[in-house]
Order: structure tokens, then C-alpha cells, then sequence
């Protein structure tokens, strides 16, 4: 049975996330992905800046005749729009596939420096190196600059507890409507969820006692009850989850059988943060507020 998730693979190539002390040693970064495998997992989620994510994939891959899984990486935002074809090879030959199936931008910024390359991105397409095209975003507004492009077909984008559909529903139901399809990162925001004693921040603190409350109203932890909200939302199709040992992974994939209740729902819906640096991980380490 095919599964929603999307195993994201940052923790196996180098420590990511506020909980993390150590990268996945490789031995068992294989146990996750064959056990990802063997669940209904169709998609990784990768890049070349996550350390040797894409070689421990590579390897994992090569030992299968009929490659297991299907494979989501991304440009940085540093690529030569001249060198792109060659890259995204590079990229294919290290991660043993014979299609990248879809390929993002890895920002509005890099999207917009190669945008009008429309002749190397079609050629890509037509020479079957990448099946779809995709960009990875932060902010609603980023949407208006691509909304209309028929090459971008995948969009991937924060959603979880904090950062939820109070925040994100006018945006999820407009990609809808122009037919993309939407994956959702950040589902336990790094960690975060989890950590809330190391907080300074007064409206995280408030609003993380809130998902523990509800998380203990419905008999369940907070792990299950942010992902069950993803995986629940009617316009997300995937949603990209990165784990740092088998037990996780089990876990998690035993969590996404849950089923939350309407009126959970609508009290997590009703949170709203108005400082929304506070949910952006890329603002953190510049963020004295948090920590």
C-alpha cells in the first residue's frame, strides 16, 4: 500500500534539527530506508547540500535491481544556469537512478535566476533526466511568482501545528486550484514540538502547551498528533517527515494510521502565531528570541 510520507534523508547526511547530537551512521540509514521501503514509502526527499545524503542513497539503491524508490532533489541556489544539465546527471548517476522524478528549485531566488531557461528545462523533461519540476518555498507571496507556470508542477512548503492552515489554507487551496501538487515540510518543525523546556519564547511556550493538551485529550503524543494533522489536510498530497533511527520511522509510520477528531482540528487551527519568525528555522541561529 503506497504511503503518504515522504522520508526526508537530511539526518543521514549530517546532523540536522535542534535534537540531533550525531549523523545516522550509514548501517543504519539502510535499515530506515528498507524498512521506509518495505511500509509503502514511494519518495525520498533529498539534496547535494545535505552532506553524503545522496551517496548513502546511491549505494542503498545499487543493490537493487528494480530501484525501490522514487527521488526528490533540489538545485541550490549557487547553480550555474549554463551547467544545469550536466548537474542534475551528476546528480542522477550519484543517486543510481535513471529519472530524477522530480526536481526542485530550491528557492524563489534560484527559480527566478533560471526561469527563463525555458530550452534547458524543457530538455531536461523531453530527455526523460528529470520527470517534474518543482520549487521549494517559505512565504505565500512566492506563489504569485510561479503560479502560472505550467513547467512547475510539485510545490513544497512549511506546514505543521504552529505553522498551520490559519496560516497556510488560502495558499494550499490556491495551488489546488491551479493544479499543483503540494508536499509539506517542517511537520514537527526540527524538533521543536518536542523541546519546548529550552524555549525562552513566551507565545511558543503558550501555544506548544496548547498541542499538549490536546495531544493528551486525545490519548496521544505530540509526535502523533503533528503529523496526523499533515497527513490529514484534504490539499496536501505528501508530507516530507526526516527521522534519525529506525525506532522513529517505525514510529512514525505507526502514528500516521491516526485519525484526529474535528473539534482537535479546529483548536489547532485556531492557533495563529503572529511573530512568524518564530516558526522559520532558517531565521533561527540569527534569532536571540527563541532559545
Amino acid at each position: 500500500m503506497k504511503n503518504k510520507i515522504i522520508l526526508g534523508t537530511a539526518q543521514l547526511g549530517f546532523k540536522y534539527g535542534i535534537n540531533n547530537e550525531q549523523q545516522v551512521k550509514k548501517d543504519e540509514s539502510f535499515r530506515i530506508l528498507q524498512y521506509a521501503h518495505d511500509n509503502g514509502i514511494e519518495y525520498l526527499d533529498t539534496a547535494p547540500v545535505y552532506g553524503n545524503s545522496h551517496s548513502i542513497i546511491g549505494e542503498f539503491q545499487k543493490s537493487y535491481k528494480k530501484r525501490p524508490f522514487k527521488i526528490i532533489t533540489k538545485l541550490p541556489a549557487n547553480t550555474d544556469y549554463k551547467n544545469i544539465i550536466n548537474k542534475v546527471i551528476e546528480y542522477k548517476n550519484q543517486l543510481k537512478v535513471e529519472t530524477i522524478d522530480i526536481l526542485l528549485f530550491h528557492s524563489i531566488s534560484t527559480y527566478l535566476k533560471i526561469k527563463d531557461c525555458k530550452d534547458i528545462l524543457s530538455e531536461l523533461i523531453n530527455n526523460k533526466i528529470v520527470d517534474k519540476l518543482g520549487i521549494s518555498i517559505y512565504e505565500d507571496s512566492e506563489v504569485n511568482f510561479f503560479i502560472d507556470d505550467p513547467l512547475i508542477r510539485v510545490v513544497q512548503l512549511p506546514f505543521n501545528l504552529l505553522d498551520n492552515y490559519s496560516l497556510r489554507g488560502k495558499t494550499l487551496q490556491r495551488l489546488k486550484n491551479n493544479n499543483k501538487t503540494i508536499h509539506t515540510r517542517s511537520t514537527f518543525l526540527q524538533g521543536l514540538f518536542f523541546n519546548e523546556k529550552i524555549l525562552k519564547n513566551k507565545e511558543l511556550k503558550i501555544n506548544i502547551n496548547i498541542l499538549n493538551d490536546i495531544a493528551l485529550k486525545n490519548k496521544i503524543s505530540v509526535q502523533c498528533l503533528a503529523l496526523s494533522y499533515c497527513l490529514s489536510q484534504n490539499e496536501i498530497d505528501n508530507v516530507v517527515i526526516g527521522v534519525d533511527s529506525l525506532d522513529h520511522l517505525q514510529n512514525n509510520i505507526e502514528n500516521s494510521k491516526t485519525v484526529i477528531n474535528y473539534e482537535s482540528f479546529k483548536k489547532i487551527n485556531e492557533i495563529e502565531i503572529y511573530d512568524k519568525d518564530l516558526i522559520n528555522p532558517s531565521l533561527w541561529k540569527k534569532n536571540q528570541k527563541l532559545f
